[in-house]
């Protein structure tokens, strides 16, 4: 479910910023492209499971709330960092009204709520939080099979 909500806000973001490159946890850590010293130097986007926590980040933000039954809230919160941009005023404007609505999987769309920007050291961190509603199917056990050996008769 994470990686599917990953891939619709990348997809989204690459439909809204169609110059700017988009990097996930996987290929921006092999690349480099998060050292300060990279000599890649263009603007770009790295979306990851984070969230803020007493002035530092988090990995990995997950809940879940169980409703009723086997009905779950699955609830995933995502940092996008925007790194190297002359005006992040704007690209915080443009999160804000792209990552509302994103498609993910084949029809489905989530809305994502809490979202809130910070710029500190020349990145600006957009944060936002996706909820789905989760429902968990129960094994149900068969009736075995009856073997005629296995049935009593009266007389």
């Amino acid at each position: 479910m994470v990686r599917d909500i990953i891939v619709g806000v990348c997809e989204k973001l690459k439909q809204e910023f169609t110059d700017v490159k988009i990097y996930s946890e996987d290929t921006a850590r092999k690349k480099g492209v998060l050292d300060s010293k990279s000599p890649l130097r263009e603007p770009n986007f790295y979306v990851s499971c984070k969230i803020p926590r007493t002035g530092k980040i988090k990995d990995r933000h997950f809940t879940s709330t169980q409703f009723l039954g086997n009905r779950y809230l699955r609830s995933a919160g995502l940092c996008i960092e925007c790194r190297w941009f002359e005006d992040w005023e704007s690209v915080l404007e443009k999160l804000f009204v792209c990552l509302e609505y994103v498609s993910v999987g084949d029809s489905s769309v989530i809305r994502g709520s809490s979202m809130q920007g910070e710029y500190v050291d020349d990145v600006l961190y957009f944060f936002v939080n996706y909820d789905v509603f989760v429902y968990l199917e129960e094994e149900k056990i068969k009736m075995e099979k009856l073997i005629k050996e296995d049935v009593f008769v009266w007389h």
